[in-house]
């Protein structure tokens, strides 16, 4: 879904990710949002979210350093884009029952990963985070 791929010119057969299309979302907007939503889509469907976000998060980070106020809101931005995919793929589930199965990829399985977000503290969160991009940067390269 929203992935676009090519085939290797030297391996026939085998592909590899050459883009992504997902616009719904090309907006402008404070990076943090940016993030949060692909934190809230790639961790919502993994078995351990916050270790994956985790590692998503150093890679970004190994790019453009999150600010003290976007680490400050990043855990709201993405239960909030979480619960913004609820939301809306139920509501137009609801009015095109024909892309029901499209439409609730992200929307039928988010809300445990909305329970789970909220049952775990911010603090626990980033703490893990920090601890996985230590190890990172301690890598030798």
């Amino acid at each position: 879904m929203n992935v676009l791929v090519e085939e290797e010119s030297t391996h026939p057969g085998k592909y590899r990710i050459c883009g992504l299309l997902d616009f719904g979302d090309v907006v402008l907007n404070p990076h943090v949002f940016d993030l949060a939503i692909a934190l809230m889509h790639v961790m919502s469907v993994v078995t351990d979210p916050i270790a994956f976000g985790g590692h998503f998060l150093a890679g970004f980070e190994s790019v453009r350093a999150l600010t003290p106020t976007e680490w400050d809101v990043l855990y709201y931005c993405v239960v909030a884009r979480a619960s913004q995919s609820y939301v809306l793929g139920h509501y137009t589930a609801s009015i095109h029952p024909q892309n029901t199965e499209y439409l609730m990829v992200t929307a039928g399985s988010v809300w445990k990963f909305i329970d789970m977000w909220w049952g775990t503290p911010k603090e626990e969160i980033y703490k893990q985070w920090r601890d996985i991009q230590t190890v990172i940067r301690n890598q030798p390269s």
